[in-house]
């Protein structure tokens, strides 16, 4: 089931743990998802409340086609894709500049830049544990770039069983303050205690980075009872739920 609804995307599926939901926005770049557990409801029911919760009952609401809704999305992972690695090309060609052949303005230019202007910072991967995971506002949250320590902290919220009705969750977060539209994103990794690799399919733009292909690799290290499969092209997916705390 999918639909256009002002200028986002919402598409949603009966799942292996309950309807696997995502919402886009108007470039089919995912913005949010997550996977609604309640099976006692109908597709129908569950996704007139996510969207109700989403602040978008009020808007428009046209039906469209599930399967043409996903192709526009891989398009446009594709698309992105090809203009990093098209960034990237024109940075490995582009010639080294012999700062003795340049006039003595250009040279003074160029150094008055280099030491006065703030390097620019390449994207980089936070993570987060909750104890809330949907909504991180209703209980502790922790945060950080040491993915040790996040983990700790993670691992100490699941042990806690009086936190378990919240509904834990542990991730990444994307960084790039100069791009507004992509930093901050979050995708859920662990849900609960289950490792749900799989979500970093639908994030294309992530999924490339190295630092997201390491640490889910750090996290198989740490629980080596979780099996994987190779899914899609960017990364392992996780299939089996299991218990990340060994007796």
């Amino acid at each position: 089931m999918a639909y256009q609804i002002g200028e986002q995307y919402f598409a949603i599926q009966l799942g292996t743990e309950g309807y696997d939901y995502s919402i886009y926005n108007h470039q089919y770049q995912l913005v949010d998802g997550g996977i609604f557990d309640d099976l006692d409801l109908s597709i129908e029911e569950v996704a007139q409340q996510i969207i109700s919760d989403e602040g978008l009952a009020v808007v428009e609401r046209i039906p469209m086609d599930y399967e043409l809704l996903q192709e526009k999305v891989e398009m446009a992972e594709e698309a992105l894709l090809e203009e990093v690695r098209e960034r990237t090309m024109e940075e490995v060609n582009k010639p080294l500049a012999k700062v003795e052949e340049l006039e003595e303005a250009n040279y003074n230019m160029i150094d008055n830049v280099l030491n006065n202007m703030p390097p620019k910072k390449e994207p980089y991967l936070e993570y987060y544990a909750a104890e809330c995971d949907e909504y991180h506002d209703m209980a502790k949250m922790y945060r950080g770039d040491d993915l040790a320590e996040i983990l700790a902290r993670y691992r100490a919220i699941v042990e806690d069983p009086t936190l378990d009705y919240y509904g834990n969750g542990m991730g990444f977060i994307y960084r790039d303050p100069d791009n507004s539209l992509y930093d901050e994103t979050e995708i859920t990794i662990i849900s609960g205690k289950s490792i749900h690799g799989e979500n970093l399919d639908h994030v294309a733009y992530m999924a490339a980075m190295p630092a997201a292909q390491d640490a889910l690799e750090k996290i198989e290290l740490l629980f080596l009872s979780i099996a994987i499969i190779h899914q899609k092209k960017y990364r392992k997916h996780f299939i089996q739920s299991i218990c990340l705390l060994k007796n």
